[in-house]
């Protein structure tokens, strides 16, 4: 039993009658403010309290600091400053007595849990704080508040409990949150993170990205069911080195039974060059590769779509940001924009390499594609001012036929690009929310339609998605996510959302209280829309990698 702090609170069970004796009695619970004599108290700084009784054993730590109390059995919330009702009858047997401290939206501050037998004790004691040394042999409080978990779906916040929404569900495509759940925790304080990419398979999804801690680079994937259950990540090592740390994108793309996840891989003395993860439908990964080129000084990838299917089976559209290596005695050449094609893992050398904007300098471009089209959007600097371009063309061959272009009148840090039957969307930000404009592309001529505002606020980052007649639009803020439903992407886009789903700031497992808004990715397929995040470049100790969620749309 952990024995930390003073008492804080003290808590009666009155009338615990055993199943197999009806002898009744009283035990008492102290609640320990494990944090209160070095001036944190975690009661005070809660609004809740949240009492659980669990049969036979406290859960694991992972569970109690994610709110998770579905397998208890008797839950009972109260104000934070006023006493823990009775319990009521239990029978005489052996316990796990948790309590979870919340905040107003549900949000875990801490949490303690302590095991006791009803037939050889007359009181429990359990101390609550952030127990983040769990893991190590003498567990302790490091005494700053958790920024955990909320209201596991479908349950939402309700007066500091998790209970069923009072407005049912209306069913169709109401984004509504079904599962939800944080990425692995990154392998130490300070990891630099890069990511997500996101994308469907025919059963699932896939998601990715990179970390780094130290000089030790990984790409990590991960498949996840469309019944919310994450398989256990793989990790590449990438040969990183600590004097060099990516910061530029992650991108996955699957067709016909087959996927890629690539990543940038800095110059580390072997030149710069990119990482190639193939994998099936089921998420079982195949042999990666990861080819450097001594000529490359630098080698970035676009957060969002750098990568796409191509016009053959088993074949994909790579674009990326090169720098070549100054010659000996020179200067660098200012970097441009390349495109590739890839057979698996390989480079196919019989399509040459292209430059789809020229010798511009443009500081990222994207690719997507779909049964017809093929289209690339880079920000370009023009006489006349800054614009974002998307170049389109059709997709039957690897000939690059990109004579049909519309352009959006500004240029921002990040974009989002999606491409669905003879049709493409491109999203940037916008004085408030984003500017989504969609284009028609027939022979060989591309139609801008009307421009679309969406969402409030500042826009962070951004992601696009499409499922049957639903173009999905995903807002990263600061501390929080919309997802926007625009309908009509097999005719006329609404002007206006039909459905917005705003995130609560605590949700299962996942929590968006440092999410810094940037680093978002989004794919939709079947009954579901994918979202993932990454938190922030940069991780603070205890912050989260980041998390995921899927939202339903059946119709």
């Amino acid at each position: 039993m952990r024995k930390v702090g003073s008492v804080a609170l003290l808590i009666l069970l009155g009338s615990l009658i055993s199943s197999s004796c009806a002898k009744q009695r009283s035990v008492s619970i102290d609640l320990l403010d494990a944090c209160a004599a070095s001036g944190t108290s975690f009661r005070e700084a809660a609004d809740f309290v949240q009492f659980a009784v669990f049969p036979n054993e406290c859960p694991k730590d992972e569970v109690l600091a994610a709110g998770d109390t579905r397998t208890a059995k008797k839950t009972w919330t109260v104000p934070a400053d006023s006493s823990l009702p009775d319990v009521g009858d239990l029978p005489q047997s052996k316990f796990g007595f948790a309590v979870i401290l919340r905040d107003k939206e549900c949000t875990v501050l801490g949490y303690g849990c302590t095991v006791a037998d009803l037939e050889s004790i007359a009181g429990v004691k359990i101390a609550a704080c952030d127990w983040s040394n769990h893991e190590a042999e003498e567990a302790r409080c490091n005494c700053q508040l958790l920024k955990g978990g909320g209201c596991f779906p479908p349950t939402v916040c309700q007066e500091g409990a998790c209970k069923k929404p009072t407005t049912p569900d209306p069913g169709g495509c109401s984004l509504v949150i079904d599962q939800a759940g944080a990425l692995p925790p990154p392998p130490a304080a300070g990891t630099q993170m890069t990511g997500p990419a996101v994308v469907a398979t025919d059963n699932g999804f896939m998601l990715g990205y990179r970390d780094q801690a130290g000089e030790k680079l990984r790409a990590v994937i991960a498949f996840l069911t469309d019944a919310g259950e994450l398989t256990d990540p793989q990790s590449f090592d990438l040969d990183g080195c600590s004097t060099q740390v990516p910061v530029d994108g992650v991108g996955m793309a699957f067709a016909n039974g087959t996927g890629m996840m690539t990543t940038s891989l800095p110059d580390c003395g072997q030149g710069a060059g990119a990482v190639f993860i193939p994998f099936k439908s089921d998420g079982q990964v195949e042999q990666a590769a990861g080819p450097r080129n001594k000529t490359f000084k630098n080698l970035w990838l676009a957060q969002g779509s750098p990568i796409a299917p191509a016009a053959a089976q088993g074949e994909w559209e790579l674009v990326y940001r090169v720098q070549h290596a100054p010659p000996d005695g020179g200067t660098a050449p200012a970097p441009w924009v390349e495109r590739v094609v890839l057979q698996g893992a390989a480079f196919k050398v019989s399509v040459p390499t292209a430059k789809p904007f020229g010798d511009s300098d443009v500081p990222y471009a994207m690719v997507a594609t779909s049964n017809q089209v093929r289209a690339f959007l880079a920000p370009v600097q023009t006489e006349g001012g800054s614009m974002t371009v998307v170049k389109v063309g059709d997709r039957s061959s690897d000939t690059l036929s990109l004579d049909a272009e519309f352009s959006l009148s500004q240029t921002a840090a990040w974009a989002a690009l999606t491409a669905w039957n003879n049709r493409v969307a491109a999203a940037i930000p916008a004085g408030a929310g984003m500017t989504v404009q969609p284009a028609e592309f027939n022979g060989g001529t591309v139609s801008p339609k009307a421009a679309i505002q969406v969402g409030a606020g500042t826009a962070q980052g951004g992601a696009l998605a499409v499922l049957r007649s639903h173009l999905f639009v995903a807002q990263g803020k600061v501390g929080g996510i919309t997802v926007h439903r625009l309908d009509g992407a097999d005719g006329n886009l609404a002007n206006k959302p039909a459905v917005s789903m705003e995130f609560p700031t605590s949700f299962g497992p996942a929590n968006l209280t440092a999410f810094d808004g940037v680093r978002i990715a989004m794919t939709a397929a079947r009954d579901r829309v994918a979202v993932v995040w990454v938190t922030k470049a940069k991780l603070s100790a205890g912050e989260p990698a980041g998390g995921w969620a899927l939202l339903r749309c059946a119709e």
